[in-house]
């Protein structure tokens, strides 16, 4: 809790989800959105047309980065219909 971290998720089969326009600020809400319900503060994120980072720093054990991203992606493929979106992981990296 309280480190910050630079987090990279890359959609399945790395197809551009997010050269759709509909598709990348259906993303933008649901980050928001998870930022509303979870415990952490978002710096900014980055959305490519087949991956996003994101700059996050978690407030609590509860609200992991693994919790939110999951959050995250779970929201972001159900609202986008097209099931799962995203590759299974993430990488991320703590900022010093």
């Amino acid at each position: 809790p309280g480190a910050i971290y630079f987090v990279t998720a890359v959609t399945k089969d790395r197809f551009p989800y997010f050269e759709k326009d509909e598709n990348s600020l259906i993303l933008m809400n649901d980050i928001n959105f998870c930022q509303t319900i979870k415990n952490f503060h978002l710096f900014g994120y980055k959305i490519n047309p087949d991956h996003i980072h994101l700059l996050i720093q978690t407030s609590s054990f509860e609200d992991s980065i693994s919790n939110i991203l999951h959050n995250i992606k779970r929201t972001s493929s159900l609202h986008i219909g097209k099931g799962g979106i995203w590759q299974k992981s993430f990488h991320d990296r703590v900022v010093r």
